[in-house]
């Protein structure tokens, strides 16, 4: 009898709710934003850059200007830069010059970050030019 108590009282206890946790749980890290920026540089850096995303960034820009005002994306780059520089007061040539160096950089073996990072901005502030007006 005795030994039926202690069996019955043995899974009891095993199938029986816990009390409180097992262990104590290992407090939840918040990764900080400037955390995840450092570790996305790191892959970029690691990455490389594709050359196919040269060549987008100048066609991201011709789309901006089809929506935006209408200008056709078939247009070449001198009649670009003229609708440019007399709408928004780009200096003449200088997104010609600038299409030259996407197509350029487009071309070479291997796409420098630094390099890519320069026509990006550069891209970028004639988008925030545009979009400003």
């Amino acid at each position: 009898m005795l030994q039926l108590l202690l069996s019955v009282a043995a899974v009891a206890a095993a199938l029986s709710p816990r009390l409180g946790p097992a262990r104590i749980e290992p407090p939840e890290r918040q990764r900080s934003t400037l955390e995840y920026l450092h570790s996305f540089a790191w892959l970029v850096r690691r990455a490389h850059v594709e050359r196919e995303l040269v060549p987008e960034l100048d066609q991201a820009f011709r789309r901006l200007l089809s929506e935006k005002v209408g200008l056709s994306t078939d247009l070449d780059d001198r009649e670009v830069g003229r609708e440019l520089s007399a709408r928004w007061h780009v200096p003449p040539g200088e997104y010609e010059e600038l299409a030259a160096r996407a197509r350029a950089l487009a071309a070479d073996e291997r796409v420098a970050p630094a390099a890519y990072a320069r026509l990006a901005r550069d891209f970028a502030r004639l988008e925030q030019q545009v979009g400003a007006a």
